[in-house]
């Protein structure tokens, strides 16, 4: 019987590294351009993968497998700190578990998420679409609309537009 070791940390690099490559393909990575102190502070627990590149790394927003990811730049006009600013919307989604990272590139005012419910610090989370209309109107969390198993994923079916 033979065992195998995994390396947990080379796995994550490697994952991240994957990311990196994708966000350089898209042309979002401004890492040359930008001032690494200007990047938008973050108060979530965002999955590993996405945490890493949003406090690591500069990007301006961009469109990927029907999502609009916003930018982590201050001066963007489409950056996380916007994003965020609908509090009533924002607070109710991240109590329930969902941290968004991004809208619909149709344009629609509804959140594209991390769902984190299952809690912990997971490297990679599912992505999900959540309706603005249910929380801002009704009051209520919708059911999340899955889109992706995870960020790579988003890549993966961008590539099919």
């Amino acid at each position: 019987m033979a065992f195998y070791v995994i390396d947990m940390n080379r796995h994550r690099h490697t994952q991240f590294e994957l990311v990196i490559a994708e966000f350089q393909k898209w042309g979002a990575l401004v890492d040359d351009v930008a001032d690494p102190a200007s990047r938008i502070a973050v108060g979530f627990a965002y999955p590993r993968l996405f945490m890493e590149l949003v406090e690591h790394h500069s990007f301006v927003a961009f469109d990927i497998g029907g999502v609009r990811l916003y930018s982590n730049l201050p001066g963007e006009k489409e950056n996380l700190e916007e994003l965020w600013g609908d509090k009533i919307l924002t607070q109710a989604l991240c109590k329930a578990g969902f941290l968004p990272f991004g809208r619909p590139s149709t344009g629609s005012y509804d959140r594209v998420c991390f769902d984190m419910r299952r809690g912990g610090r997971p490297m990679d989370a599912p992505v999900v679409e959540m309706d603005h209309e249910a929380i801002l109107n009704h009051n209520r969390i919708p059911e999340p609309s899955p889109l992706a198993v995870g960020l790579m994923q988003l890549f993966e079916l961008g590539k099919g537009r």
